[in-house]
């Protein structure tokens, strides 16, 4: 929960630098709730993976969450974006959605044409 609300947050705070334009003094508390936030991701996936058993898998499987939580290309707008879009796209629902079709596929091509895929 913590980790979707600092996705939530820097959503936020990014379409705020965008739309709105604050002035100079709102620019630079954002900039350091954005720090903040970044901060707490980096640290739930370093515990994660601390936590993990099999750190190599856990590095294959999860080898985009832990690009989204490098903090370089941070002032790009289009890296911050797709950074956004993948936690945001780990840490609610919408991800099991369009997971699910594709095991229920692969499930439905090793059953029936006995296609077998690498795990």
């Amino acid at each position: 929960m913590v980790g979707l609300a600092c996705v939530l947050f820097l959503a936020m705070t990014f379409a705020l630098e965008i739309f709105f334009h604050p002035g100079k003094a709102t620019l630079e508390l954002i900039h350091l709730a954005d720090i903040a936030a970044e901060v707490i991701l980096i640290t739930e996936v370093l515990l994660i993976f601390l936590v993990a058993r099999n750190k190599i898998h856990f590095i294959k499987t999860k080898w985009m969450t832990i690009l989204s939580v490098v903090p370089f290309g941070n002032a790009f707008r289009f890296v911050r974006l797709i950074k956004l879009g993948w936690h945001a796209f780990e840490k609610t629902r919408v991800g099991q959605f369009i997971e699910h079709p594709i095991r229920s596929t692969k499930r439905w091509l090793r059953r029936k044409l006995h296609l077998h895929f690498k795990k």
